[in-house]
């Protein structure tokens, strides 16, 4: 690497003393120069369940040695990961995962049909229960006007 123009004079290149690892000035040593940022920390990664079966399903497959490794290496997996995704499709962990997360809508429409059958019935009901009363009331006032003694009737 070139430090000075008289090295090469061609060139107006001069490295700075991270690029330059032998000291620019006498007596001094090599100041080890950090990087100031911050790297970001990664991100978790986060396998959907067709994945999981599908890397499942090749993994199964390699017989031969070294396929195995090199497809960890070539998807960024570990080996204790794809043990891990074996323990749960052998205990049927990946049944049904494949249906979206949230509130199950067969339910909600099952109680929705069930909220509006209910209010049907007490809506008539009250209107039944509307015209009792009024027939109560009507036989009342009739039994009052013709001078029937009933068993609501204080005469």
């Amino acid at each position: 690497m070139y430090t000075t123009k008289e090295q090469n004079p061609g060139s107006d290149f001069i490295p700075t003393s991270a690029e330059n690892p032998s000291p620019s000035r006498e007596g001094e040593g090599r100041i080890a120069q950090t990087d100031p940022e911050v790297s970001p920390k990664k991100k978790r990664r986060y396998y959907t369940t067709k994945y999981k079966l599908r890397t499942l399903d090749q993994v199964d497959k390699f017989t031969e040695q070294g396929q195995l490794g090199a497809f960890l290496r070539r998807e960024g997996l570990y080996y204790s990961t794809i043990s891990r995704w074996r323990k749960q499709r052998d205990q049927g962990a990946f049944q049904g995962l494949s249906r979206k997360r949230g509130p199950k809508e067969s339910k909600n429409i099952q109680e929705q049909k069930r909220i509006q059958e209910l209010e049907r019935e007490n809506a008539k009901l009250k209107k039944e229960l509307k015209k009792a009363a009024t027939i109560i009331e009507f036989q009342k006032k009739i039994s009052e006007i013709l001078e029937i003694p009933g068993s609501g009737s204080k005469s």
